[in-house]
C-alpha cells in the first residue's frame, strides 16, 4: 500500500539499525543522541535535493538542528556504513538468493550514471556526448541482486575499466559477487588478470564476438584450436611472462595492500614505451 517515505526510514532501522552508523564526528564531545526524526529528515533534505532549509519550512524540525545533524553526522563514512548495515540485512533474507541470474553464482555488475552537475568541482569535466556543453560525473557502481554495494564517483573523462577492481576488492558489505559483469566500457587488457589474482572473474558482456577475438590468446599452439568455431588469435608468451614474474609479484602486492589504486597503476603502465616487458607480461 501507498506509505510515506519516512515511514519505509523508521520500518528499515527498527530491522537492522542503520542510522546507528551515524555517530558524531567528535564523539568525546558529543552530550546527545541523535534523534531519529532529525536523521530522517536530513536525510530526506540530501537525497532529494530539497535542503534543510526548504525541509525546516515543511516540517517542524528547526533549521539549526537540520544543519547541525548534516554537519556532525552525514558523512561519506558514515553513508558507507548505513548503506553496509542495509545490504548486510537484505542478504540475510530468504528471497535474497532468488533474485541472482544462477542460485550457485552471485552476480555483481558495474555501470557508470551520468549526473551534469550545476556547480564545478575537481572531479566534474566536458563530455560532448552525454552532458552537451556542460559539465558533469559519473556515479560508477557496482550492484548485486538490486543492491548497491559500492560506489564511486569519477569524472566523465575517465574510463571506466579503470575502476573494475578497486570497487569490487573495496567492497566492505557481507555480499561478495563471484562474478563480476558490464559493458564494453569494463574492458580493458590487464582487467582480466587482475581480477584472476584475487579470485575474481570478469565476465562482460562483449557486443562483437569478432572484434574481441584477437585479443584471446591460448596456451597451446594455434593448430590445436583448428576444428573450433572461435579460434584465437595468438599463443601466449609463458617465457615473458616467466622473466617478468617477480615485478607482476610486486604489482599485486601493491594493489593487495592498497598502497595505490587500480586506476593510477593502469593509467602507469598505459603511459609506457611500446617495449615495456612489464606491461607486455601484464597485458
Amino acid at each position: 500500500p501507498l506509505c510515506d517515505i519516512t515511514d519505509v526510514l523508521r520500518y528499515v532501522n527498527k530491522s537492522c539499525r542503520f542510522m546507528s552508523a551515524f555517530t558524531h564526528v567528535q564523539p568525546r564531545y558529543s552530550k546527545q543522541v541523535a534523534k531519529e526524526e532529525c536523521l530522517i529528515g536530513t536525510l530526506i533534505a540530501q537525497a532529494m535535493n530539497n535542503g534543510n532549509l526548504n525541509m525546516s519550512d515543511i516540517s517542524d524540525i528547526p533549521y539549526a538542528l537540520l544543519q547541525e545533524t548534516l554537519q556532525s553526522r552525514i558523512r561519506l563514512a558514515t553513508l558507507k556504513a548505513a548503506n553496509d548495515l542495509i545490504s548486510n540485512d537484505i542478504s540475510g533474507m530468504p528471497i535474497f538468493p532468488f533474485y541472482s541470474f544462477d542460485l550457485g553464482l552471485l552476480y555483481g555488475g558495474v555501470d557508470g550514471q551520468k549526473f551534469e552537475a550545476e556547480n564545478p568541482t575537481i572531479k566534474t569535466r566536458y563530455s560532448k556526448k552525454y552532458f552537451r556543453k556542460g559539465k558533469g560525473i559519473v556515479a560508477y557502481t557496482l550492484l548485486a541482486n538490486h543492491v548497491p554495494l559500492q560506489v564511486e564517483l569519477i569524472g566523465a573523462n575517465e574510463h571506466e575499466s579503470y575502476f573494475v577492481f578497486d570497487i569490487w576488492y573495496n567492497n566492505t558489505s557481507e555480499i561478495s559477487p563471484d562474478i563480476i559483469t558490464g559493458d564494453m566500457h569494463s574492458v580493458n587488457r590487464a582487467n582480466f588478470a587482475i581480477m584472476h589474482w584475487f579470485g575474481g572473474k570478469l565476465y562482460p558482456r562483449f557486443t562483437n564476438i569478432e572484434a574481441q577475438r584477437i585479443h584471446l590468446y591460448s596456451e597451446k599452439s594455434k593448430p590445436e584450436y583448428e576444428k573450433y568455431l572461435i579460434q584465437p588469435h595468438g599463443q601466449i608468451n609463458r617465457q615473458l611472462i616467466e622473466s617478468e614474474w617477480p615485478n607482476l609479484q610486486r604489482i599485486i602486492a601493491t594493489l593487495g595492500l592498497k598502497e595505490t589504486t587500480q586506476s593510477t597503476l593502469v593509467k602507469k603502465l598505459c603511459t609506457y614505451q611500446q617495449d615495456q616487458k612489464t606491461r607486455d607480461a601484464l597485458f
